[in-house]
């Protein structure tokens, strides 16, 4: 007998242009991985991630920068907070961590099967802050390193 794919869900703030619901094999099981795009509605989040958490073993809700940059956001401060206390039903995350590891572990492959591929190397890191882990990581092989946060640059916090 087969197990059935564990269901983990990203709901998205962002459009549904990127939807997919696929069932993948990952160390030898098998997933169903469910993207669903909310537009910037948050009560649309909501609701998908009640509808969701009684059918899924894990959930992430993301896009909040995105929805906000590009201006379909309908509510703000804290929203994604909001949004995931909002049920304990399953594990309820946003992926910040997991995207920083990735992007290290990402980093630190390419380094060792090409040594010295960032060595000298002029990066811009576009974002500030969010970016910090993985221009942390980039450091250890160039100096080269400038931010360039547009938002702080031409005082859009302010406005």
């Amino acid at each position: 007998m087969t197990r059935a794919p564990a269901t983990v869900v990203n709901i998205s703030l962002t459009g549904p242009e990127r939807d997919y619901d696929e069932v993948v094999p990952f160390l030898g099981r098998e997933y169903r991985v469910v993207r669903i795009g909310a537009s910037g509605r948050t009560d649309r989040a909501l609701a998908l991630l009640q509808d969701w958490s009684h059918r899924a073993d894990a959930m992430a809700v993301t896009g909040v920068r995105e929805a906000r940059t590009t201006g379909i956001l309908d509510r703000e401060a804290g929203v994604l907070k909001d949004i995931i206390a909002s049920t304990d039903a399953l594990p309820v995350t946003n992926g910040h961590r997991l995207r920083d590891v990735l992007q290290e572990w990402t980093i630190r492959h390419l380094e060792g099967e090409e040594p010295g591929f960032f060595a000298n190397a002029r990066v811009v890191v576009l974002g500030g802050r969010n970016h910090y882990r993985t221009a942390r990581v980039l450091a250890e092989s160039t100096a080269n390193i400038q931010f360039a946060d547009p938002a702080m640059q031409f005082g859009l916090p302010s406005l």
